[in-house]
């Protein structure tokens, strides 16, 4: 939900703001920051190269080589000082693909985020539709609430929100986001799937195109 959107009482509590389907320039981070947002949630291709907070040597990234199970901290050129941390996905989007087979029984998707584990201490992180549990897998819901709640006990899985994650695991890393018009989740191209034929498919059947996507923004 965007912060504008929050209703005012709720506005000093929220720690961040999700843009829709995480598309994110490198102006809009920097507007978090200067909103005192404290994360985001990112996806690992979206990170454009790497570096320890404060280091010299910066490593390329672009390929989405980065550690998924810690935090890591967004490094803003126009304001060097200023941080945010962020979390990048585990199981990559779109996650109900990954997890498809899994919302039916809450031992399979355990047993599908205990694949995604990493050393101790790292977070599993799964960014994905709210409409994924019901629609896209009815009674999805219900698995992922009995998972979470009574079998996660016995895999000695620790359920716990973002904030309360950065306080236990400060980031050790930064990454630059990539430039130009922006990145987003569910397309490789930038943010070309919004208003033209970039060449994804959005899940469609084989031959789907976009061509028309322009002339709808423009008629909308």
């Amino acid at each position: 939900m965007g912060y504008r959107r929050l209703p005012s009482s709720l506005r000093p509590l929220a720690r961040s703001a999700l843009a829709s389907r995480n598309r994110v320039q490198r102006r809009y981070l920097g507007t978090l920051i200067d909103a005192g947002r404290t994360f985001a949630i990112l996806s690992p291709n979206q990170a454009q190269r790497i570096r320890g907070i404060g280091g010299a040597e910066w490593r390329d990234a672009a390929d989405g080589s980065i550690n998924l199970g810690k935090p890591i901290a967004t490094f803003n050129a126009m304001d060097p000082v200023a941080r945010l941390r962020s979390f990048s996905m585990t199981i990559p989007w779109p996650a109900r693909s990954h997890l498809k087979g899994a919302l039916g029984s809450s031992r399979k998707l355990l047993d599908r985020l205990q694949m995604a584990c990493g050393p101790d201490g790292a977070m599993v992180n799964v960014a994905t539709d709210g409409e994924t549990f019901g629609h896209h897998f009815p009674f999805g819901e219900r698995c992922i609430s009995h998972a979470l709640k009574v079998k996660s006990r016995s895999r000695d899985f620790q359920i716990a929100n973002y904030g309360e994650y950065l306080e236990r695991h400060p980031a050790l890393d930064e990454v630059e986001i990539k430039p130009g018009e922006g990145t987003a989740w569910s397309c490789v191209h930038g943010i070309g799937r919004w208003y033209r034929d970039c060449g994804c498919q959005n899940g469609g059947p084989d031959g789907r195109q976009q061509a028309l996507a322009r002339t709808a923004q423009t008629g909308v």
